[in-house]
C-alpha cells in the first residue's frame, strides 16, 4: 500500500499544465495514488464508500470502473468533502477539482467535479436547490454541452456558468482565482 501512495506521477500530470504540485495537500485531502507510472483515482460518495476507481495511464489516456451496484456515474469526485451549505464549483477532471480545492480551501466553497462521461447527463440537480452554484467544464466542445445541459437542469436564479478560453481547464488557466 505504501507503494500505492507514490505520488510523483501525479505530480508531474499537474506540473505539465503549469500548476504547482503539493503531494502532502492531494494525499491527505483525496487518496490519490500512483503505482508504476500510472495513477490510480478513487471516487468515494458521501458516505465514504468506494464506489470506483479511474485509472489514468502514463499516456494521458483513461477508463473508469464503477464498482458493482455503486452507480459511479450518480457520483460526484470530491462530494465527500461537500459541504450542507455554502457555494458550490462544479468542474471537470480531478485535476480541476484538486486545483479548486487548494485555491478555495477555507473559504466554504465546496468543489465537486464529474467522472468520466458525466456531463452528457446531469444527476442529484435538485440536491443544490437554494445553493449558489458555479459551473466551470473544459473550454472545449465537450465541456461547452455539459455546460449547458447542466445550466439547462439545475435551472437556478443563484446559477454562475464560468467559459474558459478554447483547450483551457481550471488547471491550465491557473485556477479558480476569479472566486476569489
Amino acid at each position: 500500500l505504501r507503494a500505492a501512495r507514490d505520488l510523483s506521477p501525479l505530480g508531474a500530470l499537474i506540473s505539465c499544465k503549469g500548476w504547482a504540485f503539493d503531494a502532502q495537500f492531494l494525499s491527505s485531502s483525496f487518496f490519490v495514488g500512483g503505482l508504476n507510472g500510472e495513477v490510480l483515482i478513487p471516487f468515494y460518495n458521501a458516505g465514504m464508500e468506494l464506489v470506483g476507481m479511474k485509472h489514468r495511464r502514463g499516456d494521458g489516456s483513461d477508463h473508469a470502473y464503477a464498482f458493482p451496484g455503486s452507480k459511479l456515474m450518480g457520483t460526484f469526485y470530491g462530494e465527500h468533502l461537500l459541504r450542507s451549505s455554502g457555494p458550490v464549483l462544479l468542474c471537470e477532471g480531478e485535476s480541476d477539482v484538486w486545483t479548486a480545492s487548494w485555491v478555495l480551501r477555507g473559504t466554504g466553497w465546496s468543489v465537486l467535479g464529474l467522472p468520466a462521461g458525466a456531463g452528457s447527463s446531469p444527476f442529484r440537480t435538485d440536491e443544490f436547490a437554494g445553493r449558489e452554484f458555479h459551473i466551470c467544464l473544459d473550454g472545449d466542445a465537450a465541456g461547452r454541452a455539459g455546460t449547458e445541459r447542466w445550466a439547462g437542469a439545475l435551472g437556478t436564479a443563484d446559477l454562475k456558468v464560468w467559459q474558459l478560453p478554447e483547450g483551457q481547464d481550471i488547471t491550465s488557466a491557473g485556477g479558480p482565482t476569479w472566486l476569489l
